[in-house]
């Protein structure tokens, strides 16, 4: 139904680089608000280590909590950056 299209579009800053907290923004838009169970699974996989890392235009990345800068979300799905 969505294959070949990108479903979230509006994940870049003005100089164009991937910003998640515009990546959430778009997600709960799209979705509807965060869904706990999700949560705790993104948490779960934040600290898996890549071996080898994957390397950007910034720097190398050994995990998801490295690549993905955040935001990051609570047990009651509260966080810091996004309010």
């Amino acid at each position: 139904m969505i294959e070949g299209t990108e479903l979230f579009s509006q994940v870049q800053d003005a100089k164009g680089n991937y910003d998640s907290k515009l990546h959430i923004a778009e997600m709960i838009a799209l979705l509807g608000s965060q869904l706990k169970k999700f949560l705790v699974m993104s948490d779960s996989m934040a600290e898996f280590e890549w071996s080898p890392p994957i390397k950007d235009k910034r720097v190398k990345h050994k995990s998801n909590r490295e690549y993905f800068g955040g935001p990051f979300f609570d047990d009651q799905v509260n966080s810091s950056e996004m309010t």
